[in-house]
């Protein structure tokens, strides 16, 4: 049985320059992206890439592991879209990331885990596959 897979695992946003003494804009950590967001992170991440492995095995499930490389302007947090089972593990350059800052939708790197320029983060995961609704669909 073939699988066709839609996944998206990461988007990543930092405070452009023009803005780093505002917060993060409204919304921007729940469900989807929205337009003040797009715009955050648009200004300030360049050369995204990323390193994704996929274990499709299990019936209903992905086990996976990502690392995400960007350069990176700017001193806010990022954010990276997720929205999957759950987050195994999370680093950013290196350094772990609380749980906590994953909320199902979102996970915020704080400011203090990242660099201006390159940046690496690794994020371990499981996501849903389901007929439809899921991260992963069949």
């Amino acid at each position: 049985m073939s699988r066709a897979t839609s996944f998206a695992v990461a988007a990543v946003l930092t405070l452009p320059p023009t803005l780093q003494a505002q917060a993060v804009p409204a919304g921007s950590m729940g469900h989807g992206i929205s337009h003040p967001l797009a715009v955050w992170r648009a200004g300030t991440i360049q050369d995204v890439r990323y390193d994704l492995k996929l274990d499709l095995t299990p019936l209903d499930s992905a086990i996976g592991a990502v690392t995400i490389r960007f350069l990176r302007q700017g001193r806010g947090d990022a954010i990276i879209d997720f929205r999957g089972r759950r987050l195994r593990s999370a680093s950013a350059n290196g350094s772990p990331i609380a749980s906590g800052a994953f909320n199902g939708n979102h996970l915020r790197i704080p400011a203090r885990l990242l660099e201006s320029g390159p940046n690496s983060v690794a994020i371990a995961f499981v996501s849903d596959i389901a007929p439809s609704g899921a991260s992963i669909i069949k």
